[in-house]
């Protein structure tokens, strides 16, 4: 293989590619830079969520980072828009989600998903992650390397990125929710390899994150969403039927099961067989969101909403849902509209041409 990635990947891809702007920039030296940053980035798809391996929940619905980050990204993004916060902030909680768990992009070292019950300080998981991102953003040109380092310290701001880390804890206790009232039998098995956890069900260890959660709600926005979520899988538990309960349910909370359901999703790689659906497009976007942080030539907004939507350029490459949950069973709506893009755009047409690229691009190499 050339040791140009941008050389590599154009020989495999250009003659497809639609987009005019698109073919420029993937000749321009920039673009092998931005091509061996995601490539690091995406051994989050190989990071896989410390909480749940603790709960030791089968592998095929473990979560990695990349799937995590699609969601937390979506959630950041519907919050804002149904908390009627400017076009602005909306951007800001899309790409402070996108970039919030770079500090575990690290190729090679193990065990970097730290959770709160990790023996290690604050202070010193900060440190850790400050480091691993700077290494991952190294090979970026200065200019958007600086920009989306920015966001990643404005998300880890005390002041700055509360509202981020909010939105952080309860996509993850959303998920939990998800978990506990789907109908599967591994729920009543023990945990017997974390010391913490052993003697409990998997159910029980999953319980623990509605009190955390609880917890770190600050905003009375958040705070509501929380509880009228609480309030929905609640009543799922005791038995009332799933379309009763949806009819019950914050449009934001609904709104984001439609996506939510794709993280459960296979495709149909058979070089990588636990890749979901949400990969794929976590990968896109945040091509996506590199090229332009470095190019500026396309609307941010259309860009990364187009990227996330899994109604756009998505190839039907994809098989059944892994897990059964009353909820994936309805046509949900999503009801804000959050990812509506205008038809045959320029970003809609990038999007499916990265979608492409994404597919070939080489894993990282050490």
């Amino acid at each position: 293989m050339s040791t140009n990635l941008s050389e590599f990947v154009s020989k495999q891809v250009l003659s497809s590619i639609n987009s005019k702007q698109l073919q420029t920039i993937i000749k321009k030296k920039e673009f092998d830079q931005i091509l061996r940053t995601f490539q690091k980035i995406m051994t989050l798809q190989d990071t896989y969520r410390t909480g749940w391996k603790d709960r030791e929940l089968p592998f095929k619905i473990t979560e990695n980072d990349s799937q995590h980050t699609y969601t937390v990204s979506i959630l950041n993004l519907l919050s804002r828009a149904a908390f009627k916060q400017s076009l602005e902030s909306q951007l800001i909680g899309l790409k402070e989600g996108l970039v919030h768990e770079f500090g575990e992009s690290s190729p090679g070292i193990k065990g970097t998903d730290w959770t709160p019950f990790s023996s290690i300080k604050q202070d010193e998981k900060h440190s850790k992650e400050k480091k691993i991102v700077i290494s991952t953003l190294s090979e970026l040109p200065i200019k958007s390397r600086k920009s989306v380092f920015q966001y990643w310290k404005d998300f880890e701001d005390p002041k700055l990125g509360v509202f981020s880390k909010q939105i952080d804890k309860l996509e993850t206790y959303l998920r939990s929710q998800i978990l506990l009232t789907s109908k599967e039998h591994w729920l009543s098995k023990k945990i017997t390899s974390t010391p913490r956890l052993i003697g409990k069900t998997i159910s029980e260890g999953l319980d623990e994150f509605e009190d955390y959660t609880e917890e770190k709600m600050i905003s009375e926005e958040l705070k509501n969403l929380f509880y009228n979520a609480k309030n929905s899988f609640n009543q799922l538990k005791t038995g009332i039927p799933s379309e009763e309960v949806i009819k019950q349910m914050n449009s934001v909370i609904k709104s984001y099961l439609v996506y939510e359901k794709f993280k459960f999703i296979n495709t149909d790689n058979t070089d990588r067989p636990n890749e979901k659906v949400a990969d794929i497009l976590f990968a896109r976007t945040v091509l996506a969101f590199l090229i332009n942080e470095e190019f500026e030539i396309f609307n941010d907004n259309d860009l990364l909403r187009a990227g996330l939507n899994p109604e756009i350029g998505l190839r039907p490459t994809y098989s059944k849902i892994v897990i059964d949950h009353p909820f994936f069973k309805h046509n949900l709506k999503d009801e804000y509209q959050t990812l509506s893009v205008p038809n045959n755009s320029k970003e809609i047409i990038i999007i499916k041409d990265l979608e492409k690229m994404t597919h070939i691009i080489p894993k990282y190499v050490k």
